[in-house]
Order: structure tokens, then C-alpha cells, then sequence
């Protein structure tokens, strides 16, 4: 499953949000913008809808969103659109790797370095 946010700003928290407990952040770090053809095979899930225990931090996450995302991928869908847990009204995107090879085109792949504050948001020995 490929994880993405709809916007570069989001993507920087949620990597930070996965690197808190590392010392170091990721320095081979891209930015890829890409383009969605079509609407068919979006999954767009309420709150309501999903399942219980699916904001919950991890790893290990809740067996019911590791059974929703395996579901995703099995699924024949392209994208999965869930709230981002970090910001409210933001939106991450999910894409399913069996589905995307005729529907997805990479526009644009660019190197990203991480501001060198963000290192004191990191755990510290």
C-alpha cells in the first residue's frame, strides 16, 4: 500500500509523526506528485464507517484496521481516502499497488530534505 497526503505539509507531519521514537529522519526522502485519472475505485469511508480503533497510534495498529487495509488491497478499488489523525479536515490517500499501474501517472519527483529543526522534535538518547 502506498501512503499519501494531500499536501506536502501533511506528508512532513505524518513522517515526523512515524520518525518520533528514531533519532535520525529519513535522508533519501522524495516528494512525488502524481495524478489520479478517473473517480471510479475511490473509497471515500465516514467516520462512522470505519473501524473501531483505526486512529489509534502504532505500530502494532488495531487487528480491525489491519483487516480493513488488507481488505483495501485484495480489494479491486484504486484509492482509499481516510482522515488524517494528525489534522483534522485533512485528508490521507491510500493507494492500492494491484490497482494503480493504468490509473496513477507520476508527474513530478523531487528530493525533500527535512528542515534540520525538525531533528529536536525527534527522540533524544
Amino acid at each position: 500500500m502506498l501512503y499519501t497526503a494531500s499536501n506536502p505539509a501533511l506528508a512532513v507531519l505524518e513522517v515526523l509523526a512515524h520518525f518520533v521514537e528514531h533519532e535520525v529522519l529519513p535522508d533519501d526522502t522524495v516528494l512525488v506528485t502524481y495524478e489520479l485519472r478517473g473517480r471510479q475505485g475511490i473509497k471515500r469511508p465516514t467516520l462512522h464507517t470505519l473501524p473501531k480503533g483505526w486512529d489509534l497510534p502504532g505500530p502494532p495498529y488495531a487487528p480491525a484496521a489491519q483487516a480493513y487495509g488488507a481488505a483495501f488491497t485484495a480489494s479491486k478499488a484504486v484509492m482509499l481516502r481516510v482522515p488524517s489523525v494528525l489534522v483534522p479536515g485533512q485528508w490521507n490517500y491510500l493507494l492500492n499497488p494491484r490497482t494503480i499501474a493504468d490509473r496513477v501517472r507520476i508527474l513530478r519527483i523531487e528530493p525533500f530534505i527535512f528542515d534540520a529543526r525538525y531533528a529536536n522534535l525527534l527522540k533524544r538518547p
